[in-house]
């Protein structure tokens, strides 16, 4: 390995783990080297491709957690391959998106949608209401709670499981968050379980642990009766730990995705969609809201989110809190006035379900209206969600 090219580099995860890294992509049962992004995070679409390649495929049923509206998800790219599945989002609005975006496989009965808020109580009930017993593919992704869920269930039987894992810790630590039912993840290290502890725990439900993502986000496991002699050994977090934030990623090629193009055909599908566009997609996404009466801040880019409220109708301005970017300096946009007092702001927004924000201050918002008591359910949008 040549040194020369680190000097002036930022090292995540250590030297020692680039080395791991570089001496496990030599061997071909290696399953980063198959690695590839289209509609997934990171490399896992070429990854769950490579393993399906290995130990075949049986039903083609897919569940996966934690999806928000889909466009970006482990399983997404399925459904272009003759699969079919399930998906369950705790958000109604990114349910809603989720309809809107996938309506050609929804209404085809290849996607189905569960809203509900994930626990380690509900989850075998939420599952068996769709599907028991043996499925392809399990992926979790729910920033919190996923080492107590996976445990819990039992009603499924997966083929492979994709999972988040926290790599903060080394693979020599066993870590696991406390349970906390109504965890949301704030963005830092407290989500999650170490590799270590998922190892572990597949090793106790009866898997193997086969290998990482480049990026060090997910762990993939494969049940023990279908591993034979297919993946790297030995079949240890310290053998198949990534760090996160390497510096290695997948960026797809072509346009950004707005829209699931599986079963398009003349007459059927984005076209369609395009045509209804604001009477079956964008109003029903704020009607959602707004009949929920739920609490919740949209924050995207401040040119986003100003160019989402310049595009609300009167009517719903009425029903919508705007804060620019001035927010910092206390300032707030309050029906097109200048609000000075955050007090003030605070008042106004017990009165309104949405507000919108810039990603770079909503999190000092949202500390603050917590902090007199006004909880808001967190969502990241653009402004091509909403316009």
């Amino acid at each position: 390995m040549n040194y020369e090219n680190l000097y002036g580099k930022k090292i995540r995860g250590g030297i020692r783990w680039i080395h791991k890294t570089i001496e496990r992509l030599e061997n071909e049962l290696c399953l980063e080297r198959y690695g590839y992004k289209v509609y997934s995070q990171n490399d896992e679409d070429g990854i769950i491709e490579e393993i399906f390649s290995r130990i075949g495929t049986t039903n083609k049923y897919f569940i996966e957690f934690g999806v928000q509206n889909g466009l970006e998800s482990n399983t997404h790219y399925l459904l272009h391959k003759g699969w079919q599945g399930l998906w369950i989002e705790g958000s109604s609005l990114y349910c809603s998106e989720i309809q809107y975006r996938f309506r050609p496989v929804i209404e085809n009965k290849k996607l189905c949608i569960t809203n509900a808020f994930i626990t380690r109580d509900n989850i075998n009930h939420l599952i068996g209401e769709n599907v028991r017993g043996e499925i392809d593919l399990l992926s979790i992704d729910i920033d919190g709670n996923d080492y107590h869920v996976w445990k819990a269930i039992d009603v499924i039987n997966p083929r492979v499981v994709v999972i988040e894992y926290n790599a903060k810790f080394t693979p020599d630590v066993e870590w696991v968050m406390g349970y906390c039912e109504n965890h949301v993840w704030k963005c830092d290290d407290w989500h999650g379980a170490s590799l270590k502890a998922l190892e572990n725990l597949g090793r106790e439900k009866g898997y193997q642990l086969v290998g990482t993502n480049i990026s060090g986000s997910n762990a993939f496991f494969v049940r023990n009766d279908l591993t034979g002699n297919l993946f790297y050994l030995p079949a240890t977090a310290e053998e198949l730990y990534s760090p996160m934030g390497n510096g290695w990623g997948h960026i797809c090629g072509g346009h950004k995705n707005n829209y699931c193009l599986a079963d398009q055909k003349e007459g059927f599908g984005i076209g369609e969609l395009m045509k209804e566009g604001r009477k079956d997609g964008v109003n029903s996404q704020w009607n959602t809201l707004f009949q929920a009466n739920k609490y919740v801040i949209l924050y995207g880019t401040g040119t986003d989110a100003e160019g989402i409220y310049e595009e609300l109708s009167d009517d719903a301005r009425r029903k919508v809190l705007f804060c620019d970017a001035r927010a910092k300096q206390g300032e707030y946009i309050f029906q097109g006035k200048v609000v000075m007092n955050p007090d003030v702001l605070l008042d106004i927004t017990r009165e309104f379900p949405i507000l919108i924000t810039s990603s770079q201050y909503h999190k000092e918002i949202e500390e603050s209206l917590l902090a007199k008591g006004i909880k808001k359910e967190r969502i990241q949008i653009n402004k091509n969600s909403y316009k």
